[in-house]
């Protein structure tokens, strides 16, 4: 999962089954098609652009060998928009993941309208195709070269055809989670549910974002929910067995 603002704040993780993956990429290689890593699935693509506007979903299968395949699907039957990707990734030799990816879309005209009178439409069409094949001469070492900078590559590829670089949206790594928001989790909880979060004597809430753990006793419980006995004390969960 990955979620980003509009100001550019991002944050997002991934899980796997280790054992699994290792038992696929045995039997298959380590170029195994994603089915076979995911036994199935889907990408869901979600915007939401504030109170004043409806939520938007989007949701496709993982239809193709790769993650850049499944993305091709999912702007075809989603967002009907031609479009291209290639993504690269590696270990770098400090150890350390490095990934890149170009993206390149064949957008409507000024308005949503179709090719304008004067625009020749062989020439416009010739010219989408000029663009994919271009963004496919691009290699993965290119795109993990950490002293090849964006706006020199995007020359180096398409410097015959013209390409202009708008002012780039710096991202920053922010997880939006607080206390406050785990905090009205746990009051919503019913005593059940808590006995069943409680280990040895304390309730751990993990953000899968930021690894962020936050842990509550039977007294800091009590007191966030105002739970206490007749007598002014708090009886912390037990575990049923």
């Amino acid at each position: 999962m990955a979620d980003v603002t509009s100001e550019g704040g991002l944050r997002g993780y991934a899980s796997y089954d280790a054992e699994a993956v290792a038992a696929v990429a045995a039997a298959h290689g380590t170029d195994a098609p994603l089915q076979r890593l995911t036994e199935g699935g889907y990408i869901a693509f979600t915007v939401d652009q504030g109170q004043h506007a409806e939520r938007y979903q989007g949701i496709v299968e993982l239809a193709g060998a790769t993650l850049a395949e499944c993305t091709h699907a999912y702007f075809r039957n989603s967002e009907q928009l031609e479009t291209g990707v290639k993504v690269a990734a590696a270990r770098s030799p400090t150890g350390t993941w490095r990934t890149s990816a170009l993206m390149v879309q064949r957008l409507a005209f000024a308005g949503g309208e179709n090719i304008p009178t004067g625009v020749n439409e062989d020439d416009y069409d010739e010219g989408w195709r000029t663009a994919v094949v271009l963004m496919s001469s691009c290699t993965s070492a290119e795109l993990l070269d950490e002293a090849l900078a964006p706006e020199a590559l995007l020359y180096r590829l398409f410097h015959e055809t013209g390409v202009r670089v708008y002012p780039d949206r710096p991202l920053a790594a922010q997880c939006r989670c607080s206390v406050d928001k785990v905090e009205n989790v746990l009051r919503s909880l019913t005593t059940e549910q808590l006995e069943d979060m409680t280990v040895d004597g304390e309730v751990s809430v993990v953000c899968e974002f930021c690894k962020t753990e936050l842990r509550y006793n039977g007294d800091g419980l009590a007191a966030l929910r105002g739970t206490f006995d007749n007598a002014g004390r708090f009886v912390p969960p037990t575990r049923k067995r």
